[in-house]
């Protein structure tokens, strides 16, 4: 049985392993045995989200935490608050209604839907003499579970440690009281977490360094398709919208499919062919979801610039979900986070298998909608069409005088481009037509 999550990630102050003289990269020893933890879940609703449905976020948060492996107990605590508490995060009243719920059911860990200071973690554990894990540690917690290739353990390993470093700090007065107070500063409590702030450090560089070889290798292979000049497509949506679902269905890939978040970490790449039998390339990466820790995107920046090369992005969105429409709004917020809110769109609204009957699409609240279900096949033609649309609309037109000498590029613009009007002269091919924007350096010397 694999360990509890709270030992696979960012430890929470509780259970540093400097403490005991442990690295932080030793593995921890579990019972075979050991049962699932039980969590307890809290949520605040802040004055400027007062909108948001916290129903259905404490519900994802559910989600994520029987994805991360734990049993969730009881029901959610929550609280509306104008600003969180400098100390607690929730206030002193909502804390003993915690605190007597822990006492009640017994969890092993409460769970947090926001991210938590270092001295608000603290002071919580504390208080409540239990395991403290934030929403930005659960997540981090379920990449490390998925995390499969080289690639996406060294970038989940990076987020972790990035995440951590600043969290060493709260362990200070604890580690104070080893040695603290005056003249006994720099006592063998201090010395020994900046000690493991610059290995963390020393960490967090050799990191960076592995996964700079990573994206230079990743560039090359992107040069590589680029000089064959297919059209990329990449796949984007919020966390279990399907898009394995409909990766697979496209193409003849086998990519993992799972009804739990981030089932897909690692990019995936595959041949499809549209309707007219243009030829295009289909990515899928990453899920976007709500709260998405920033150390976490940092990490993943040598996945995401896959999205960066694409001609267009397909967004899936699972229409069957209510408010199908907030989380579209948060994959285009994580977009624009990352300088992609200017691409071509096609959207893919998904699982339409599953609507209910007396809930109608309001097709105006997407870009370039197709319904389609990856499940059943229904609305997959339209779909190819739709991206074809898209592709083509984006060509730049061109005239070129070709020698007839150079046949490998006279091949690329039939498989690739558009041509309106061909001629032939004993020497040259005279080609007016269209063609992507990523090909159309490639023929610029033989322009007209």
């Amino acid at each position: 049985m694999r360990a509890p999550f709270g030992q696979r990630t960012t430890l929470s102050s509780n259970q540093h392993p400097a403490r005991n003289g442990q690295r932080l990269d030793s593995k921890v020893q579990i019972p075979s045995a050991q049962r699932s933890e039980r969590a307890l879940l809290v949520g605040a609703t802040l004055a400027a989200n007062r909108d948001e449905p916290q129903d259905l976020d404490l519900a994802e948060l559910r989600a994520l935490a029987e994805t991360a492996g734990a049993e969730v107990i009881g029901e959610p605590i929550t609280q509306k608050l104008q600003t969180p508490n400098p100390a607690l995060y929730i206030g002193k009243g909502k804390l003993e209604e915690v605190q007597d719920a822990a006492r009640q059911l017994q969890p092993d860990l409460v769970l947090f839907d926001d991210e938590l200071s270092p001295s608000q973690q603290r002071n919580l554990e504390q208080a409540l003499k239990l395991k403290v894990v934030d929403r930005p540690t659960l997540i981090l917690d379920i990449f490390a579970q998925r995390a499969r290739s080289r690639e996406g353990r060294l970038q989940v390993n990076l987020a972790q440690y990035q995440y951590l470093l600043p969290r060493l700090s709260g362990l200070w007065a604890e580690f104070s009281r080893t040695g603290g107070g005056i003249g006994t500063r720099g006592g063998p409590g201090e010395q020994e977490l900046e000690r493991e702030r610059r290995r963390i450090r020393k960490r967090i560089t050799d990191l960076e360094q592995e996964i700079e070889q990573v994206r230079r290798q990743r560039g090359v292979h992107r040069q590589e398709r680029a000089e064959l000049g297919f059209p990329l497509v990449a796949l984007v949506g919020y966390t279990n919208a399907g898009k394995s679902t409909l990766l697979n269905a496209l193409t003849s890939a086998k990519a993992l499919v799972m009804n739990a978040p981030f089932a897909t970490l690692d990019p995936t790449v595959r041949k499809a062919k549209l309707p007219d039998g243009m030829e295009i390339l289909l990515s899928d990466t990453v899920g976007f979801i709500r709260k998405l820790p920033p150390t976490l995107l940092a990490a993943f920046r040598a996945t995401l610039e896959e999205l960066r090369e694409a001609d267009l992005l397909l967004q899936v969105v699972d229409v069957s979900e209510d408010l199908a429409e907030d989380r579209l709004y948060w994959v285009r917020q994580t977009l624009a986070g990352i300088d992609l809110a200017d691409r071509p769109v096609v959207t893919a609204l998904n699982k339409i298998d599953r609507l209910p009957a007396d809930r109608a699409i309001d097709y105006s609240h997407f870009t370039q909608p197709v319904a389609v279900s990856a499940a059943t096949g229904q609305g997959l033609d339209r779909l190819l069409d739709k991206i074809r649309e898209r592709l083509v609309a984006g060509y730049v037109p061109v005239r070129l005088r070709l020698p007839l000498s150079e046949g490998r590029l006279r091949e690329l613009f039939r498989r690739r481009g558009l041509i309106d009007r061909e001629r032939y002269t004993d020497t040259d091919v005279e080609i007016d037509g269209r063609i992507s924007p990523r090909l159309a350096g490639a023929f610029r010397q033989y322009s007209l």
